[in-house]
């Protein structure tokens, strides 16, 4: 199966995209320290996508990026309602709600789990590519793409 890689995938491999999702970038277009996480990404997107969904995983991703680019870059931080908001109107939407109580906390556990692993993933490679990492980052909340960051403070007018 070939699993689109999200914004992340080309935010490292490119340094610039516009918010939304890339076709996998070409091997050698990915950096170093990506091409060894890039295994293990394909492999827990394929389980994400089986297990909510292509548009899920995608958004996923997306917030996990948020989180770890909001935590590692100066100058970005997570917009905590924005973020909360990703998570809730997504992943507590109808078909949610109607599951069972057992049912619910392993969803939720499920989702928590596969968004800690990519948590992980990109902590790893943003600690090691920070500045293309962040500076991808930046450069799409400059575009007005960062959604799940606060907007920078406008300088006060005279």
């Amino acid at each position: 199966m070939n699993i689109q890689k999200t914004i992340v995938a080309g935010v490292l491999a490119l340094a610039s995209v516009p918010h939304g999702i890339l076709a996998a970038p070409r091997e050698e277009q990915l950096s170093p320290v990506w091409q060894q996480i890039d295994p293990a990404w394909d492999k827990v997107s394929q389980k994400i996508v089986a297990f909510v969904g292509e548009n899920k995983q995608k958004l996923l991703a997306n917030l996990a990026y948020a989180a770890v680019a909001g935590d590692l870059c100066e100058g970005l931080a997570l917009d905590a309602k924005a973020f909360q908001s990703g998570f809730d109107d997504n992943f507590g939407d109808a078909a949610y709600k109607a599951k069972s109580a057992a049912d619910l906390a392993q969803y939720s556990g499920k989702v928590s789990m596969y968004f800690g692993v990519y948590v992980g993933m990109l902590t790893a490679v943003g600690l090691q590519e920070r500045d293309s990492f962040c500076g991808a980052a930046k450069e799409m909340q400059a575009k007005g793409e960062g959604r799940y960051w606060t907007q920078p403070t406008q300088p006060a007018s005279p």
